[in-house]
């Protein structure tokens, strides 16, 4: 059985192991990438939700040359997922970043994003790393 000066110990030390990983979290976010560009290379559709997509992409860059081309980068080790946090509060009636569904013409739908965007490093609730953008989706169709 443990007197209450080793149960104090075991406390004290408990303690401290917290601290010392709530200061490492907080390091390595500090030090963490601000923002890496990347390219959409492909979505699909959340499922149980409305006009939201999981996004694969993968690291780009801007060329040497003086045309400041965008490239997609050679190291395809770097790439991943990542959530567009407009589109966070789409709804059947609801489009962000502020547009009433049913006031979108017939014929004409949003899109998923495409193309370059800049991405930001966010952490889920249970910790999980998660990649970030936001950029306003496209509305496109034909006139009727």
């Amino acid at each position: 059985m443990l007197n209450n000066s080793q149960k104090n110990n075991i406390r004290q030390i408990t303690k401290k192991a917290n601290s010392v990983t709530r200061e490492r979290r907080d390091r390595l976010l500090e030090e963490s990438v601000p923002f890496i560009m990347g390219l959409i290379t492909d979505y699909s559709a959340i499922p149980g939700t409305t006009r939201r997509w999981l996004y694969s992409w993968q690291a780009a860059n801007i060329g040497s040359t003086g045309t400041y081309s965008f490239e997609y980068a050679a190291e395809l080790w770097y790439k991943g997922s990542a959530l567009n946090v407009i589109e966070g509060g789409n709804s059947a009636s609801f489009v962000g970043p502020g547009i009433t569904y049913s006031n979108i013409p017939s014929g004409f739908s949003v899109k998923p994003v495409e193309g370059y965007v800049l991405l930001f490093p966010g952490r889920r609730t249970n910790g999980a790393p998660i990649w970030l953008f936001s950029v306003a989706n496209a509305i496109d169709g034909v006139c009727a």
